[in-house]
């Protein structure tokens, strides 16, 4: 069998485009999200997935 390539996810602010998102805290229903770059609170974020992420 061949490897199955892992893809990376990125979480991005919906407001700034910051990438130091962290959760804040966690739900049943999900992830409650604060960028520490412009102090968005909210569960909406933007995740980008790189295939080819190359350390």
């Amino acid at each position: 069998m061949g490897t199955m390539m892992e893809k990376k996810k990125t979480l991005r602010c919906p407001k700034c485009g910051s990438k130091k998102i962290v959760p804040e805290a966690a739900f049943i229903t999900g992830y409650k999200y604060a960028c520490e770059d412009c102090g968005y609170v909210g569960s909406l974020v933007i995740e980008e997935y790189n295939e080819d992420d190359q350390d």
